[in-house]
């Protein structure tokens, strides 16, 4: 098994999120209009409100 670490972009010791294979992932998904909502705003205001 590849070690997470060694699959992400790395710049001074951190990882870079946006390098990551799931953030690439998405960027391709959203670029190709792969996209479903699932909530609106009040949803998230809703969420916000119980973290």
């Amino acid at each position: 098994m590849v070690n997470q670490k060694s699959r992400n972009h790395e710049k001074d010791g951190k990882i870079d999120f946006y390098e990551s294979q799931a953030a690439l992932q998405g960027k391709t998904e959203f670029e190709n209009g792969q996209v479903e909502t699932i909530g609106n705003i009040d949803d998230l205001d809703k969420w916000l409100d119980n973290l």
